[in-house]
């Protein structure tokens, strides 16, 4: 394939779209300190060298979110960082920032992009002046078509970094609204009308224009919308306008093949999505990087401390139902015990546990030991005064994370759509005593709230809590519990006159408490002030069906989807499916025949356990 398609008067151009890459520059997980080969710009980089060997008609775009997480912090202050390094090396033609990329100030992110030898977009982001502080599109032309490529970052941006003073003097406008001046300008003076959007799809926060639906809807003109942002590969049509994004990490890569015929002016789309996990890495590519690999290694290989006594991560009681996300953990203990230190004591501390099985043992602690237990690379502690009505309204939120819990259910389970939300939004009190009864409706979870010395929580005092901006600015948005609320902002560990940018974030406070506060040994433990209840522990059968699912005879119910797992709970007072019954049947080698008699799942459990022991 030369990008000619039956004769002169056809051109196929490609265009590879790459986002959300967050610093997997290599093959490499610096949270664990080993090698992932399931994506990196390495590998990227063979597959864009392979494409364009076929078809020279090819240009490469990144949607953004390209210079944090995954170490890549380490370099912001370096001549050349890795990730415009690999940008440069790929020949990007156009890159769109990220709402990550503004993490470190407009000074910094001013370096960097000088370094990059492509355009620059955020089409978006103005002065106070009204000057646009960024390009808003380029033109290229290529084969004899002009592309007119046009790039938005999401304007909640600024939402995600109020309290600090990085959009001093700058503003975020509508993203559409921005895109459909640039389009009704340049749309007579090219063949083609690209999007490339550091959005998802849908709407964030329920906030209008913050999605690309809404961008297609109102801008028909766009020949394709590339996006990001969301962290998963989707595809879809909407009036009339393809939208793709690819997936996190540098996993895949977006293929748009386009197809103009001068004569009719026709353009015929074909798209895909290319999962880099079997291609090879870009070795002339890894030597670049590697000093930057060498470093970070070093750096996240570090001995912070040791951890004494139980374990910070305990063994589920059920498999595919994560301990860490259900109960009080030496974990969630040694997170609210950080938060409450740097948070200068508030009342309560609130945290999300990111991972559903940390993986950590006691004993020595490293650097990357602590990225597996608390992953989030920008969080911060901000401390704020709320209302006593406001915690409990914040904490009924959070037990929404799980389903109702009916009775003859063996398990705790979570609700879909929660669980497979791009973040995790199962939130632990640390400070404060309470119970989440499951048996209730949503809205009236929380029971027994109290101060840690039993003094019951009023609705109208008021509290100091500590816990992530992000978190908090969700919460206060319009699709937020909390919307509408005055919510006073006292302080945040990255202030300057706290911790700073860097030191003021949870995983490195983690690690100065363990190597300062604690002498480098730190002792774990469980306070016994918070549980779920509701689950029937003497359920008939349930102890019986816990050992044939820890068995992996039967499964917790699955939505088949990250972050999807244990959406339903299992109940014994359902019926037994034929569909189970022959599964289950045949893994065991029992005859179908002799579970016909089994009508509740109770049974069956019951039957497969007496059989199988």
């Amino acid at each position: 394939m030369d990008g000619k398609v039956n004769g002169k008067n056809k051109n196929r151009i490609t265009i590879l779209m790459t986002s959300d890459i967050h610093g997997r520059f290599l093959p490499w997980d610096y949270s664990s300190n080993i090698e992932d080969i399931s994506g990196s710009m390495s590998q990227i980089s063979t597959v864009v060298s392979e494409i364009r060997g076929k078809n020279p008609n090819t240009i490469l775009l990144d949607a953004g979110d390209i210079v944090q997480d995954n170490l890549a912090d380490l370099f912001i202050d370096y001549a050349a960082h890795p990730a415009i390094i690999g940008l440069n090396y790929l020949n990007y033609t156009a890159w769109t920032l990220g709402n990550h990329e503004f993490d470190y100030g407009f000074e910094v992110l001013g370096r960097i992009t000088n370094q990059f030898k492509g355009i620059t977009l955020a089409g978006n982001v103005f002065t106070d002046e009204g000057y646009k502080y960024f390009n808003s599109h380029t033109i290229v032309e290529i084969a004899g078509i002009k592309i007119g490529i046009i790039g938005m970052t999401t304007p909640l941006v600024e939402e995600f970094k109020k309290g600090k003073d990085i959009f001093n003097g700058k503003v975020l406008r509508d993203p559409v609204a921005e895109a459909r001046e640039v389009v009704d300008e340049i749309k007579d003076r090219v063949d083609i009308l690209i999007g490339l959007m550091h959005m998802g799809i849908e709407n964030e926060n329920a906030v209008e224009n913050t999605g690309v639906r809404d961008m297609a809807m109102t801008i028909p003109e766009f020949d394709i919308i590339f996006a990001g942002h969301t962290h998963k590969p989707e595809f879809e049509i909407v009036n009339g306008v393809p939208i793709a994004i690819p997936n996190k990490f540098g996993k895949s890569v977006i293929r748009a093949d386009l197809i103009l015929d001068f004569e009719s002016g026709e353009l015929l789309t074909e798209i895909s999505n290319i999962d880099v996990e079997d291609y090879k890495q870009d070795e002339k590519f890894n030597e670049l990087i590697m000093p930057f690999h060498r470093i970070a290694s070093e750096y996240t290989n570090k001995l912070v401390g040791y951890i004494e006594g139980p374990s910070l991560v305990p063994k589920d009681e059920i498999k595919g139902v994560p301990q860490v996300q259900i109960s009080e953990t030496p974990l969630s203990n040694l997170i609210g015990e950080v938060m409450m230190h740097y948070g200068e004591n508030p009342d309560v501390v609130a945290y999300q546990i990111d991972f559903d099985y940390p993986q950590f043992s006691n004993g020595s602690l490293r650097r990357s030991d602590i990225s597996r237990v608390y992953n989030y690379p920008g969080g911060e502690i901000s401390v704020y005064e709320i209302s006593g009505c406001d915690l409990k309204d914040y904490m009924e939120f959070s037990a929404g994370y799980f389903n109702r819990l009916k009775t003859g259910d063996v398990n705790i389970s979570f609700d879909v759509d929660r669980r497979t939300l791009k973040y995790n939004t199962n939130d632990f009190f640390y400070g404060v005593k309470y119970e989440l009864d499951l048996r209730e409706e949503y809205g009236n979870r929380i029971k027994k709230l109290s101060r840690l010395n039993g003094q019951t929580i009023k609705d109208d005092e008021i509290l100091r809590i500590g816990m992530n901006s992000y978190r908090m600015n969700g919460l206060l948005s319009e699709e937020g519990v909390l919307h509408g609320r005055k919510v006073k902002k006292l302080f945040s560990t990255q202030d300057t006159d706290r911790y700073g940018e860097i030191e003021g974030r949870i995983k490195h406070l983690i690690e100065t408490y363990i190597e300062v506060e604690c002498g480098g040994h730190y002792k774990s433990h469980v306070e016994h002030n918070f549980r779920i209840v509701g689950i029937d522990e003497k359920l008939q059968f349930r102890n019986k069906t816990i050992e044939l699912i820890n068995k992996g005879i039967v499964h917790t119910i699955d939505a088949n989807e990250e972050h999807g797992n244990n959406i339903k709970s299992i109940n014994l007072y359902e019926e037994a499916s034929e569909e189970e019954k022959h599964r289950i049947g045949s893994l065991v080698e029992i005859s179908i025949d002799e579970l016909d008699d089994c009508e509740t799942k109770g049974e069956f459990y019951e039957k497969i356990y007496n059989y199988v022991e």
